[in-house]
């Protein structure tokens, strides 16, 4: 499981850092219009799928950290991006790695290397 959710998160992370790079660049718009909390929402573009992508590097070896770390960051996004479509499509994956990298670590799952 802990394999799963590794590779769960690592995907789920690399689209929404596609996604969030967008999301940059629209704050910077919306920074540039006067639009209040741009600023916070670029930086959370940004740091939130980086934090996928670390959550779903170590939950092989770590499966409690990785999937705390992941399943704050698929909250993060719901909350940054607004439930829709394209928030769907990235936590979804992720919070799945998540709670598999739990899952793992509660049932004593040991990470196979092959």
């Amino acid at each position: 499981m802990k394999t799963g959710s590794a590779i769960l998160g690592i995907v789920g992370g690399a689209i929404a850092l596609i996604i969030g790079v967008a999301s940059f660049f629209l704050g910077d718009l919306g920074q540039t219009l006067g639009i209040e909390g741009s600023v916070m929402r670029q930086v959370l573009s940004l740091a939130l799928p980086i934090a996928a992508l670390v959550g779903g590097a170590i939950a092989p070896r770590s499966g409690l950290l990785g999937g705390v770390l992941l399943l704050a960051s698929a909250v993060g996004i719901l909350i940054v991006l607004e439930i829709g479509f394209i928030s769907l499509i990235t936590s979804i994956p992720i919070g799945l790695g998540g709670i598999l990298a739990l899952i793992g670590t509660a049932t004593g799952e040991q990470a196979s290397t092959a």
